[in-house]
């Protein structure tokens, strides 16, 4: 699924306004798989609703609250600072 020089996942969610449960868990085994291989996943401009369901899930909690930023541009900036 992944190449082995992959450190970096950014998912804009910015243009998905509504994710179901089949979706969130869905997503959850795709972040267990960055996390068995050592990749940061990052979450960009989630709206309301996902984000409501993601904290139900506590999705957020799994991917890290440093992780779920507003923009690509904020997820490649702390890229950049951070690594």
């Amino acid at each position: 699924m992944f190449d082995d020089n992959i450190k970096f996942f950014i998912v804009n969610f910015s243009h998905i306004q509504a994710i179901d449960s089949s979706g969130a868990l869905l997503f959850e085994k795709l972040i267990t798989i960055c996390k068995e291989r050592g990749i940061k996943m990052f979450v960009c401009g989630i709206k309301k609703q996902p984000e409501k369901l993601f904290k139900k899930l506590s999705l957020d909690k799994k991917i890290g609250n440093e992780y779920m930023v507003n923009s690509i541009s904020d997820a490649l900036l702390y890229i950049k600072d951070n690594h």
